[in-house]
């Protein structure tokens, strides 16, 4: 990591209970004890998926972050950079349409967009290590 980098580990997890309601959250770490470390349910009224609890760990990080504040964000998938990165012009060309999360990821967009540190777009998502 460069000098001034912050780096943020998010994950997320699907539960399925008794009656077979699934139940979404999603984490974000910093270090041992930091106050900005944070656990988060997705609302019963949107999709229950890993991808959204993902894309809403993101999301938080990127706005509470300083604009200039280059970030490192650590996560075992890689829905965020894959849509960010490698999809958004498709995305944005053809309206969003039938694209699920858009919500999520039209803001993550103007997120980085607006973002004054150089290298945010470069290491939106950097997957981490693999869990057994």
């Amino acid at each position: 990591m460069s000098r001034g980098e912050k780096s943020v580990f998010i994950g997320s997890a699907v539960n399925c209970d008794q009656e077979g309601k699934l139940h979404t959250g999603g984490s974000i770490w910093y270090s041992p004890e930091d106050p900005r470390n944070l656990s988060l349910k997705v609302l019963e009224n949107e999709p229950q998926t890993s991808q959204r609890a993902e894309l809403a760990s993101t999301l938080i990080v990127l706005q509470r972050a300083a604009r200039d504040q280059p970030l490192v964000i650590f996560s075992s998938k890689k829905i965020a950079s894959a849509e960010m990165i490698h999809k958004l012009q498709a995305r944005e060309d053809t309206g969003w349409i039938g694209i699920p999360d858009k919500d999520l990821l039209q803001s993550l967009a103007f997120e980085l967009r607006v973002r004054t540190a150089h290298e945010a777009l470069g290491v939106l998502i950097n997957q981490g290590p693999s869990q057994p």
